[in-house]
């Protein structure tokens, strides 16, 4: 008989409908716990014979994409917390582990091997030129919370398998790929308006690193546009360069046209790389409604990052010119 731990208590510790939380507040639909819960993979088996340490299910579809929805206004830090107050091993919080795993490496073959052998039947490795990091075998990292190592959750009855990343132009087409397509389209672009920046990687012994910014879409049906900045990082390892964990501190003031003279931006964050900001995300200086188009204004910006571990400052400068789309 399936063993099901009820997330009621868990899922109510972040939801909107409580006050008791210290992080910031997660809106998620009141009552929606009901319709997840958490089953035991040592007594849960299907007729494939597939188990595994632990899964969700959820009701139905629409509750998977409801959570989906509200998992992508956290933060990873938030979302690692979420499932910890489950007391849910995801795919996302083994890649954490994995790339603990990684930051603490000298980067022998030795250690690289070692991880590879452990974590391939999880993670993507690519070997790919000198691309020989670990990656999240699915294209959405938000959605790499509600999946189980194995990167499959239950929808109804249905036990699917959400991975989608095979080969490394999959991977190239997030973002996340050390190297980027060299045709389009580029840098997942059906996300974004325009040109984008992008600085190139600058290499500094055994680590490299790199910003790109452009204006993406955050909801396409209220036409929200955030700044995007995405820092990127690496570390050599003997066989090529691995995605690891850094800490960095970005500062920066930007002008979009008709508004403020600048405005100011600082943050710092600590985990894998991007370090993704989303800049005045919703303003309405970014964008005016044109004669039968939209026109998205032109970004100028100035930021400098400092890699707190390998103690590395850059300066990038940008803009973005005027766009209709």
């Amino acid at each position: 008989m399936k063993k099901i731990v009820s997330l009621l208590l868990l899922l109510m510790a972040i939801t909107s409908c409580t006050n008791d939380l210290e992080t910031p507040e997660i809106s998620f639909p009141c009552g929606q716990e009901k319709n997840i819960a958490l089953l035991d993979g040592s007594s849960f088996t299907k007729s494939t014979n597939d188990q595994s340490d632990n899964i969700l299910q959820f009701k139905n579809q629409t509750v998977l994409n409801e959570t989906i929805s509200s998992l992508k206004k956290m933060t990873n830090e938030e979302r690692l917390e979420w499932e910890k107050k489950m007391n849910f091993i995801s795919l996302n919080s083994v890649y954490e582990k994995a790339l603990d795993e990684v930051t603490a490496m000298e980067g022998t073959a030795e250690e690289y091997n070692d991880l590879k052998e452990r974590y391939q039947s999880y993670l993507y490795f690519p070997e790919y030129k000198e691309d020989y990091g670990a990656y999240l075998p699915v294209s959405n990292e938000e959605v790499a919370s509600v999946l189980n190592k194995n990167g499959k959750v239950i929808v109804g009855e249905e036990i699917v398998d959400m991975k989608d990343i095979f080969e490394y132009r999959d991977l190239q087409l997030t973002g996340n790929a050390l190297y980027d397509l060299e045709v389009l389209p580029r840098l997942s672009n059906k996300d974004y308006i325009g040109s984008q920046y992008d600085s190139g990687w600058k290499e500094f012994g055994k680590r490299k690193c790199k910003l790109k910014a452009g204006r993406r879409i955050m909801n396409v049906s209220k036409t929200e546009i955030a700044l995007h900045i995405e820092i990127s990082f690496r570390k050599k390892g003997l066989f090529g360069w691995m995605n690891y964990k850094e800490t960095t501190q970005t500062t920066g003031t930007y002008a979009p046209p008709g508004g403020p003279l600048s405005n100011n931006f600082y943050q710092q964050e600590t985990g894998r790389s991007s370090h993704d900001h989303y800049v005045a995300r919703g303003s309405s200086f970014w964008w005016e409604q044109g004669i039968g188009k939209k026109r998205a204004a032109k970004i100028g910006g100035s930021f400098t990052v400092k890699y707190v571990g390998f103690n590395v400052t850059m300066n990038y400068n940008f803009e973005l010119p005027e766009t209709t789309f």
